[in-house]
């Protein structure tokens, strides 16, 4: 009996995690989507996901790709990596940028950081310095799965697709869970009384 009734406990504390853990992924992913989506800044501890808007990286990033960058100390960063930053002269005002850094760190007079940049396309030329102030993240890596993921959800039959169906058939199997449980525990107490 004893065995049971702690074998009962420790299922119930799996299903309680269990469910926290749905909980929290489908927050997560809902999250990161509609921030995605909606142009703004998608972070989760300090990592950031950008979509590439324009083909100044082609051939090494194409238009749609999601990357996954980091928040950064620019005084870190190498030549040869790619930064995504704030664009603040011409065209590129307001935009957020990802280009590779073509010039290591350096300072003013005035003891302000900043970094030369360019996009990888044939004929690109160098972008006007990158103040530090500006640089929002460094890439990690391409996310290939989330830049397929992503051109579906931009479509309404996508995002359909990718994001509510599945998020209503996981609350359904949660819900019968929870419903499954609580039939078990009431024909489990009918059981004790009798």
């Amino acid at each position: 009996m004893a065995g049971t009734a702690k074998k009962s406990l420790i299922n119930r504390i799996i299903s309680i995690f269990g469910t926290a853990i749905f909980v929290i992924v489908t927050i997560a992913v809902i999250y990161l989507f509609v921030r995605i989506m909606t142009g703004r800044k998608a972070e989760i501890f300090g990592y950031r996901f950008y979509e590439v808007v324009t083909d100044s990286m082609t051939p090494e990033l194409e238009v749609g790709a999601v990357i996954l960058s980091k928040s950064v100390t620019p005084k870190d960063l190498q030549v040869g990596e790619n930064i995504t930053f704030l664009g603040t002269v011409g065209n590129q005002k307001g935009l957020l940028i990802t280009h590779k850094i073509i010039e290591a760190p350096y300072y003013d007079d005035n003891g302000k950081g900043f970094v030369i940049t360019q996009g990888v396309k044939q004929n690109s030329v160098p972008d006007s310095p990158v103040a530090f102030e500006n640089i929002k993240a460094v890439m990690i890596k391409k996310m290939p799965i989330l830049s397929f993921f992503y051109s579906l959800i931009k479509k309404p039959i996508g995002f359909i697709m990718i994001i509510i169906i599945p998020l209503i058939a996981l609350t359904v199997y949660q819900l019968f869970k929870i419903a499954a449980y609580n039939a078990k525990k009431e024909n489990n107490e009918k059981r004790n009384s009798d």
